[in-house]
């Protein structure tokens, strides 16, 4: 064999073992996007993610419009959906078996409408709850009208009409006894569900 097949055979067997190498080239896929709680199970020695070929999660990236992958470390994060978030309205009250809102909780309302505005894009479900005096069919209908007064509190203070839903849930959901006046009061209360 001359020197020209020689350095040919060469070059087409390193080619070859090139494309084999990027094949199988593997990523990491962390579990979690929290570096923090990456940080913390790499300390008890638990492991954070899984490898991966390269093919796999471009093919994932692409089918499910999720994640980023980094080229130069080989690092891939997975895109996930935000979890709604929820905020419950300690402290508003409404007069005594009716929707109307009570003076004194207009400045707790007031404090959430800056960050409700600040997300225009953020969609908002306004839940209502009652405790467990009088009828279920009755609680349903007060919880459905006090999360509505509340909607259109804050559709007068500037929030959008479009991105809000207001709806009850009656005494279906307490957090609390209903057989304590506390408890009770911790039950009547109105949630804000941010998506």
């Amino acid at each position: 064999m001359n020197l020209k097949k020689i350095t040919a055979c060469l070059f087409v067997l390193l080619g070859a073992m090139l494309v084999v190498q990027a094949a199988s080239a593997k990523i990491y896929v962390p579990q979690t996007n929290d570096a923090n709680e990456c940080k913390r199970k790499q300390l008890n020695n638990r492991d954070c993610g899984n490898w991966y070929s390269l093919e796999k999660v471009r093919t994932h990236s692409q089918n499910h419009k999720s994640g980023v992958y980094n080229n130069k470390q080989n690092w891939y994060t997975v895109g996930s959906k935000p979890q709604p978030r929820k905020i419950v309205l300690n402290g508003v009250k409404f007069d005594v078996n009716k929707a109307t809102i009570k003076a004194e909780s207009y400045s707790i309302l007031q404090r959430n409408i800056a960050e409700l505005k600040s997300n225009p894009k953020v969609k908002i479900q306004i839940v209502g709850h009652t405790d467990a005096d009088g009828s279920d069919d009755a609680n349903q209908t007060l919880s459905e009208a006090r999360a509505l007064s509340v909607l259109n509190f804050f559709v007068q203070h500037g929030v959008g009409n479009s991105r809000m839903t207001s709806f009850g849930k009656g005494e279906t959901q307490p957090i609390s006894s209903n057989t304590t006046t506390d408890g009770k009061a911790k039950n009547r209360r109105i949630e804000i569900h941010m998506n």
